[in-house]
């Protein structure tokens, strides 16, 4: 099979489109457009890459640059690895078009399941997006044609919440969808911003402090970690909350000469690929203020004092099997399996979020890593539902403290694999009375 390495994909059989959906020629944080009459030039700006996408059935364009990647849209069927990537294009409805998706069987989506249990999505454990053109029994992966073909996208909370909007209007740049994709980004970012507004005529003083951590294991060392992506940040801050202070922290732990490990969120990827070990993250393994950090870890000992101040405790330890042994595994979390992870219990109650029984799991349904980047109002709400309790209905997280039932991802439930997405968030209503957005389904499931 020849295949095209593409980080988003779809084309409807027989049907070419229009290209020159001209909807927005200005800049933007992730990308830039250039329209001409029957091709157009797409520059990712994080990865610096250039795509010439030009029509299909029409003349390949001459390159400007020896480094351009060219393309026929839109494109016809793809494989998806980076599950990120994935709700932009369930958003379209071309689940159809996809070919592969890695880890298929397992993704939280009961629609992919479905595909992936009717043999019609096949699992493909290899890097980014594909575009799948022609047929080969299996395909053969040599290192400057898969360049080729690769869109690389980097999608991850170390974006802003404008950015992961962004996003989306850059990946409808590869199936001529640039003015569906302007409405979606447009109507998903005025419901944030009008859920911001709510949350905001019911702000608490002081605000609440949030840390959202996790327990990992390395080297044989237990570690607590805190997490200060941009995402997340934004996220808190719009809830009507404050961030756990880190520079305070970091001037404890240096007085008490202990060690503050600070690296970004794209590390987490080179370390799962083997290419990064934890205690290479930092040159010092020490955190300065002026590196561009956005995840920080401490010895688990410190716990009690890294979390002295938190009001409310958003935990995010992986539901691992090996790490945290067989109870635990297979059913949700309690708030003493939590606990447990953080050397903490139940009498510590000079822990306000253990006093207030507030700590909050994104395990309610399976989707939180995946779909909570690509959908920001729905995140939003979730968070403004930590903060705000009863403000409305949690889509991902849910109180360990309480006996919310836990939603699992069965192909089952999915009723029409061809049916778009559908953004769970609730229609923010203004004070004037207006409706933000577009009509929505609830749940996502």
């Amino acid at each position: 099979m020849s295949l095209l390495s593409v980080v988003t994909l779809l084309l409807a059989c027989g049907f070419l489109g229009s290209l020159a959906k001209q909807v927005d020629r200005n800049s933007t944080q992730v990308f830039t457009v250039e329209y001409h009459s029957d091709h157009k030039y797409v520059h990712n700006r994080i990865t610096n890459q250039t795509f010439v996408l030009y029509q299909r059935g029409t003349p390949k364009p001459q390159p400007a640059s020896p480094r351009d990647l060219f393309f026929e849209v839109p494109l016809n069927g793809i494989g998806v690895k980076s599950l990120s990537a994935l709700p932009f294009i369930e958003m379209f409805g071309l689940r159809d078009r996809i070919a592969y998706v890695g880890w298929a069987h397992s993704a939280p989506s009961s629609c992919i399941q479905r595909l992936y249990r009717d043999r019609k999505i096949s699992s493909f454990p290899q890097d980014f997006l594909y575009s799948m053109n022609t047929v080969d029994d299996y395909p053969t992966f040599g290192e400057s044609s898969f360049e080729e073909k690769t869109i690389r996208t980097q999608l991850s909370e170390d974006s802003d919440v404008q950015e992961s909007a962004e996003w989306l209007r850059f990946y409808a740049t590869f199936f001529n969808l640039e003015e569906k994709a302007a409405v979606i980004a447009r109507d998903m970012m005025h419901n944030y911003h009008c859920i911001k507004e709510r949350a905001a005529t019911n702000a608490k003083y002081p605000k609440p402090v949030i840390a959202w951590t996790g327990v990992f294991e390395r080297n044989g060392e237990t570690y607590i970690e805190i997490s200060m992506t941009p995402y997340k940040v934004n996220l808190t801050t719009d809830a009507g909350a404050t961030m756990i202070d880190i520079d305070s922290i970091h001037a404890t732990q240096k007085n008490n000469s202990r060690t503050t490990y600070g690296y970004a969120a794209v590390d987490l990827q080179r370390m799962a690929e083997g290419s990064l070990s934890f205690t290479d993250m930092e040159p010092t393994n020490v955190y300065h203020p002026e590196r561009t950090a956005s995840l920080f870890a401490y010895k688990i000992a410190d716990a009690r004092e890294v979390l002295k101040d938190v009001d409310i405790l958003i935990d995010e330890t992986s539901h691992d099997l090996g790490r945290f042994g067989r109870l635990t595994f297979g059913r949700s979390l309690t708030a003493e399996n939590v606990l447990n992870f953080y050397r903490l219990n139940e009498s510590d109650t000079q822990l306000n979020f253990i006093k207030n029984k507030a700590i909050f799991r994104e395990d309610r349904s399976s989707g939180w890593g995946t779909y909570a980047t690509a959908m920001p109002d729905a995140a939003l709400e979730d968070v403004v539902n930590v903060v705000h309790p009863g403000f409305n209905q949690f889509h991902w997280m849910r109180n360990v403290y309480s006996d919310q039932e836990v939603i699992g991802v069965r192909s089952t439930s999915c009723e029409d694999p061809e049916a778009k997405l559908a953004n769970p968030a609730t229609i923010c209503h203004e004070p004037n009375g207006f409706v933000i957005g577009s009509p929505r389904q609830l749940p996502l499931q």
